[in-house]
């Protein structure tokens, strides 16, 4: 009896330390990228980095989720995670490393989850730890998990949906599945794929349940919009004509690049284990989004973005581990068998960390140049510097200059009613609450450089409210009363232009502009020809190198 109690109270201490580790990973990773006076730039990965513009723009609109009415019809960001961060930052006065570590702990609590679903279904604990193992080693993975994309809370969602499925919690599954469509489009795949398992099974409430949510959604989409619903996705109609005339490398690399066979096709085969099998809303909905994003992109329809497939990881992850469950039971019929299929699960499982590890670019070429060996060596005695760069202290200073210095000119001139910031980063520095009421913030499609070489200088951004885009005609102002004026945070190509306020070693600069607003371009967009990066580079260099006499 007491060694039954002992064995037991040491597998929950494992069990907690194990989760404990988990946390404090991405605890740690919260505080490298976004804590103290260095902020080092880890996430420099193949085709892809996670904390950029959009991310830092999400955090914006989170610390504005309860201030800011018109951010629940302005389609980038979702409602759903729109209120959950918004409620982190009120709750976290909005600190922004502490509401990445609040991510880290809502990722772990997730894939607790996702462990119970799968030994739950008799998944072996040591092929479920090592799936799980795979995600959180993973650098798309755990990097996406501390931003501000929508896919977090999908993510967790999904993991807590196969955890009450397997339960058989399906008046559960039905409220949370049914908010996942106001997390990220693609939940509208699990909802799917979930009405019809009830209309099967005759669950006509259950059915009901899922489409509630988005169904009142909609409604209020109409009501806000009325009589204009297009308002609704024009503004990404616009964009993409935009960006498609921006000839850029492709945004990341397709899901077999980005992640090893060794984890997707045995993924693949996880509906091989029966036990699985149950679980099919869950997964095959997420696998049927990915098959679609997959038609969208090859179809000319859509980019891909390594965060799209984000929600289906932990889905693949339980799939790795249904087959390789189905594997050992195969195996078991020999006498040998624990020992080979143990070791071949996890062969498969630290081959698949480490060419996911290597994803990370600087990391890589690390290895490259100095060895595996050095490159360790230099990560376990915190020499980071040797194989990451970091974000200058100085620059980062400097942008809390600027957001004190935009609080002043808005304060002292009342005919500032837009803020157009291309610095990205900036956004992790402006406080919502210091803006004046009705102050449209707008995000530009590119810099300013690529405005004056496709749209000869006129400027698309989006925005909440109002029509959620407009193009701006940029001129000089000379204060008259009617006189609409915008901050325009950018490096442009002006010299000695006299309302423009520069901030220590920070590239970009603060400039002061009037504007006339219009609907729709000055120009046929569709008509010009493409403007590629070299082109943009050569633009840069020209127009700087003049600005500099």
């Amino acid at each position: 009896m007491r060694s039954s109690l002992a064995i037991k109270i040491g597998r929950d201490v494992a069990f907690c330390s194990f989760w404990l580790l988990v946390f404090l990973f991405y605890a740690s990773l919260a505080w490298l990228i976004s804590g103290g006076t260095i902020w080092w730039v880890l996430d420099l990965m193949e085709g892809y980095n996670v904390f950029y513009g959009d991310d830092a723009y999400r955090f914006f609109l989170a610390r504005s989720a309860f201030s800011s009415p018109e951010l629940y019809t302005y389609n980038f960001v979702l409602p759903g995670s729109l209120f959950l961060d918004g409620f982190l930052a009120w709750v976290l006065s909005g600190d922004l490393l502490l509401m990445r570590i609040a991510h880290g702990a809502a990722t772990t609590a997730a894939l607790v989850c996702l462990w119970k679903a799968g030994r739950h279904i008799r998944i072996p604990s040591g092929v479920m730890l090592l799936a799980l193992l795979i995600l959180v080693l993973h650098p798309r993975f755990s990097f996406t998990a501390l931003s501000f994309y929508g896919e977090v809370w999908l993510g967790a969602a999904v993991c807590f949906l196969l955890w009450l499925f397997v339960k058989k919690g399906l008046a559960g599954v039905a409220v949370v599945s049914g908010l996942l469509p106001l997390l990220r489009p693609e939940g509208i795949f699990i909802v799917t794929a979930l009405a019809i398992y009830y209309s099967r099974e005759g669950m006509w409430r259950l059915f009901a349940l899922t489409l509630l949510p988005g169904g009142i959604y909609a409604l209020y989409l109409l009501y806000a919009l009325y009589p204009d619903i297009s308002l609704y996705w024009q503004w990404r109609v616009d964009l993409r004509i935009i960006l498609n005339k921006i000839v850029a490398p492709i945004e990341g690399q397709w899901l077999h690049k980005g992640y090893s066979l060794l984890f997707l096709l045995p993924a693949l085969a996880g509906f091989l284990y029966r036990p699985a099998r149950a679980l099919w809303p869950i997964l095959l909905g997420m696998l049927v989004w990915i098959l679609y994003l997959f038609v969208l992109v090859l179809l000319g329809l859509a980019g891909y973005e390594e965060r799209y497939a984000y929600g289906a990881l932990p889905v693949l992850a339980f799939l790795w581990a249904s087959f390789f469950a189905w594997f050992m039971g195969i195996l078991k019929r020999t006498r040998p068998a624990h020992y080979v299929s143990g070791a071949v699960v996890t062969a498969v499982a630290l081959f698949s960390i480490m060419a996911h590890v290597q994803l990370i670019l600087p990391l890589r070429h690390a290895i490259s140049e100095h060895g595996v060996g050095q490159a360790v060596s230099w990560l376990a005695s915190g020499q980071l510097n040797k194989v990451f760069r970091s974000h200058d202290p100085g620059v980062l200073s400097s942008r809390q200059e600027m957001a004190n210095r935009i609080y002043d000119l808005l304060d002292q001139d009342k005919g500032i009613d837009t803020l157009v910031i291309y610095d990205v980063f900036l956004y992790y520095y402006l406080d919502p609450d210091r803006l004046p009421p009705g102050l449209v913030v707008g995000y530009p499609a590119t810099n300013n450089v690529a405005f004056q070489l496709l749209m000869n200088g006129q400027v698309f951004i989006i925005h909440a409210g109002d029509r959620m885009h407009r193009y701006l005609d940029l001129g000089e102002p000379d204060f008259r009363t009617s006189e609409r004026r915008v901050l325009y945070v950018d490096r442009m190509p002006l010299r000695g232009y006299p309302y423009t306020w520069h901030f220590g070693s920070l590239p970009s600069s603060l400039y002061l502009f009037s504007y006339r607003a219009s609907k729709t371009p000055s120009l046929d967009i569709e008509a010009r020809e493409p403007v590629t990066i070299s082109d943009i580079r050569r633009a840069f260099s020209d127009w700087f190198k003049s600005d500099e006499g």
